[in-house]
This record gives C-alpha cells, structure tokens and sequence, in this order.
C-alpha cells in the first residue's frame, strides 16, 4: 500500500476550467458551445477558455472576473458583458496524453481536476449565433459550433465523447442530459440552423 500510495503522490496533477456555454435555437432547443483546438486528435471541447492558474492567488470574485475577461477575448466580443458563475461542481480522472509528441507524454499519468462553470452574456451577435462560426485569431481561424445533447452519440462525434467522457458525463449528470437548467447564454438571442 505504501508503494501506491507513493506512486499516486508522485502523479502531476492538472487544474482545468471547463466553461459551459448555453444559447436556445429557435425551436427553443438548448445548445452548447464548443470549441475546435485545432489539433486533429484532440476535436471538439467543452473547455473554451485558455487555462487559468486555479493555484494562483484569487479571491472568488475577482477569479470569475478573470475568466470573464478571457471568455470575452476568446469569443471576439466588443461590447457584449460576460459574467462566470461557478456550478460548484468538480471532476477527477486519471488520463495520459496518448496524442504526444514525446514517447513519455503518451505513457505519463496524469491527474486531471476538473472545475465547471458557466457563462452568461446580455447579447450575442448574429456572427456568433450561427451553427458554426470562426473567430479570426492571428494566423488562423478559431473554429466554434454549437452542439445539442443528443449529437454527441452520433458517430461523427465519437472522438469528442472518447476525449471529453469525464466533462460530458459530469455535464450531464449535474445539468441533465438537455441542460435545461442551466440558464441561457443569451436571453433574447435564439441560434440559427
């Protein structure tokens, strides 16, 4: 037991923000918002935000601030205000990154901490209302589409579930499995097919 306990202790651990992200169609019909990191293997993520140090100094509030801010970058908005609020909820797993560029990246276990959140906006702009969208940033295009619960089993989308099973899983569990109680992203703005 000691040898475990000691191997357990020796696993880095890794402190992730998931944001969820909700606007209605014009069926009224929850969606999510994910992202495209870019790189083929990793596909669609919940996670939308660049990673906030959770070890740093915060208070809670200004925390929350900080990821609105980000949020607010990341998604290319002007004017619109973006609030975070925290779900309370959190997540552990335990995964290696099969997809590295080093032999030892793919075989090192790693603790995953997973904290939920979601975001509200007072507008979103027609730009960011369609199915898929892109947000020019820099050399590239971030890419962004909005999903519906029952998508993610469709077989295109496997490689989103196999990725993202712990964040999809809890999601669904604490929010049931259409998100309909969390509140909407955009109150006023329905998403286009």
């Amino acid at each position: 037991m000691s040898r475990i306990s000691t191997s357990f202790a020796s696993i880095p651990r890794v402190r992730r923000s998931v944001v969820i992200f909700k606007a209605l169609d014009t069926r009224g019909q929850p969606c999510i918002l994910h992202y495209f990191s870019g790189r083929p293997n990793d596909g669609w993520m919940t996670w939308l935000l660049p990673n906030i140090d959770r070890n740093a100094i915060h208070n809670t509030e200004n925390f929350l601030e900080s990821m609105a801010d980000d949020l607010h970058t990341f998604l290319g908005l002007s004017s619109e205000k973006v609030s975070v609020h925290d779900l309370r909820t959190l997540s552990v797993c335990l995964k290696t990154n099969r997809h590295g560029p080093q032999p030892k990246l793919q075989t090192e276990p790693k603790f995953y901490a997973l904290r939920y959140y979601y975001a509200t906006v007072e507008t979103l702009p027609e730009s960011r209302l369609k199915r898929a969208f892109a947000i020019p940033q820099g050399s590239f295009d971030r890419q962004l589409k909005w999903f519906y619960s029952e998508e993610l089993a469709q077989a295109d989308n496997q490689r989103m579930i196999q990725a993202n099973y712990d964040v999809i899983k809890t999601i669904w569990s604490t929010c049931t499995t259409l998100l309909t109680t969390l509140p909407e992203a955009s109150p006023g703005s329905q998403i286009r097919d």
